[in-house]
């Protein structure tokens, strides 16, 4: 299984799984929310180009922590309108460490938005 990460200029971010020919869209973000992701998550984690189109688009490939490190933090700021409340909770989501990320996700998977309420929650400042 492969992770993919697309940024456009709109600006969008999506992070897809991909197996073989299925692409599976694991989250997505839109306007200042994707800026936030790309300035403050995507500058700071490992990754590498996979594709290049004319128009602007760049599609990375990302390892699998990288790619739920990406959509955690895409799910976690998509419902919040406060910039500086998103910022704190992508930085916290970006210092995290592998089992506790992992630990977060398996949660969100589990019950679903109730998570990421008690992950903004619990790194409240």
């Amino acid at each position: 299984m492969e992770y993919r990460v697309s940024v456009s200029r709109k600006p969008t971010v999506r992070v897809y799984a991909v197996d073989g020919k299925e692409r599976r869209l694991l989250a997505s973000v839109t306007g200042w929310r994707a800026d936030l992701i790309r300035r403050r998550v995507l500058r700071r984690v490992d990754k590498t180009e996979y594709m290049r189109f004319r128009d602007g688009r760049l599609i990375l490939s990302v390892d699998e922590s990288t790619a739920v490190r990406v959509a955690l933090a895409a799910k976690a700021i998509a419902p919040l309108r406060d910039r500086e409340r998103a910022k704190r909770i992508a930085d916290i989501i970006v210092r995290m460490d592998r089992g506790e990320l992992h630990w977060w996700y398996s949660l969100f998977l589990r019950v679903g938005w109730r998570a990421l309420s008690a992950l903004r929650r619990a790194y409240r400042e």
